[in-house]
């Protein structure tokens, strides 16, 4: 590898360009759930590959730029030492008694070992011909390529967390036109039984299978619904959305009502439970009707035909 190369210099060359997004393609929405799943898996792992060579590239000329740093501070202050030796003090003369070294020169030499080297690393160009030119800094896009991964990772969990919030309403209003098609088979019912004012009543078997088709659907949806609040909650949890993504999921009471969570409690099936006596009576009417008084079950029945003939006559 030449060590020339600084960190400066560092881009994400052509061979990095094994990742290409298929969702803009035009024919991604005529794609199957299948096909888009490995489309993005080999994304993914082309988005991964890429990603760890252009870290490996980093780290290499990374720890060669050091090396090559600790190498030129080493030489520089040998060079430092070797001044500091050659520049010491001039021979002084001294006097001696008498004899043969009269007027020898005796050399003084300067112990430097208390004064501090410079130890400054000056950022110049390793090995470059202009040896007094700067060294560049590192990459504006390096620097902030782990900042810009956690606000994307940021950025696609908030647009997950909306995805199953949606998906959560969409199932709501399904349930609420399934409830209501329910409500409009059992007034139909009891609206053909006052129509021709006869003795017989509803068939228990359809009765039933409507209060039972409600109790399902509610049932149904309320599991839904709390499992994609638990999965909202693992996703604002993980990530950190904030106070702002806090989950509250709608159920659905016995009634078909629409509830929080914090409400409702626990919400019961629309149903017939299944120890109750299914013997007690024929019909809804007849078992609703049950411990009333002879007066107040006429009076219900004067006010439900008062409410059906003003029906028909809208009608």
């Amino acid at each position: 590898m030449d060590v020339r190369r600084t960190l400066a210099s560092f881009r994400a060359v052509p061979e990095f360009q094994l990742r290409r997004d298929p969702r803009p393609f035009p024919n991604w929405n005529q794609l199957g759930v299948e096909e888009r799943e490995v489309l993005m898996k080999g994304y993914c792992a082309a988005y991964d590959k890429e990603y760890k060579e252009l870290e490996e590239v980093w780290l290499r000329l990374s720890k060669a730029e050091q090396a090559e740093a600790a190498k030129w501070k080493s030489e520089e202050e040998q060079k430092k030492k070797e001044k500091k030796k050659k520049t010491a003090m001039p021979t002084t003369p001294v006097a001696s008694g008498s004899g043969s070294g009269k007027g020898k020169e005796k050399v003084v030499e300067i112990n430097d070992s208390d004064s501090k080297p410079d130890l400054a690393f000056r950022e110049t160009c390793i090995g470059c011909e202009w040896a007094k030119r700067t060294l560049k800094k590192l990459h504006q896009s390096l620097i902030n390529l782990d900042i810009e991964s956690e606000n994307r990772n940021h950025l696609e969990a908030e647009g997950l967390y909306y995805k199953f919030q949606q998906q959560m309403l969409d199932g709501l209003h399904m349930a609420m036109d399934q409830l209501m098609k329910a409500d409009e088979l059992e007034l139909g019912l009891l609206t053909l039984q006052h129509r021709y004012q006869v003795d017989m009543l509803v068939p228990k078997n359809l009765q039933d299978s409507i209060l039972d088709n409600c109790g399902r659907i509610i049932d149904r949806y309320n599991k839904i619904a709390l499992t994609y609040e638990a999965q909202m909650k693992r996703i604002a949890l993980k990530y950190q959305l904030g106070k702002a993504f806090k989950t509250q999921v709608m159920l659905l009471d016995c009634d078909g009502d629409v509830v929080f969570e914090t409400e409702a409690g626990s919400v019961a099936k629309r149903g017939r439970p299944e120890d109750e006596d299914t013997e007690s009576g024929p019909t809804k009417k007849a078992r609703l009707d049950e411990g009333m008084a002879s007066e107040e079950i006429k009076e219900k029945e004067k006010r439900r035909n008062r409410d059906l003939k003003r029906m028909w006559r809208k009608q």
